[in-house]
């Protein structure tokens, strides 16, 4: 399998109020690679914001979980 870097490091981009980045996330999802959005929903189960399948499929479980990370409510 190969790695992405998800990584705390690279994570401190998302930071609240990045709407940019958080849209990106979210409504351009078609254009990461498959195992990238598998990974990002295994990081984000890892820091208990994602309960939902590692199917890399960006529904609303995820997008929750990604506006979770940017502040969004």
């Amino acid at each position: 399998m190969q790695q992405i870097d998800i990584s705390p490091q690279r994570a401190h981009r998302c930071s609240p109020g990045d709407y940019f980045s958080r849209d990106q996330m979210r409504d351009n999802s078609d254009n990461w690679s498959l195992p990238f959005r598998k990974a990002l929903q295994r990081r984000l189960a890892d820091q208990r914001l994602y309960s939902g399948p590692i199917d890399g499929g960006l529904g609303p479980l995820t997008q929750a979980a990604i506006d979770n990370i940017f502040g969004v409510r």
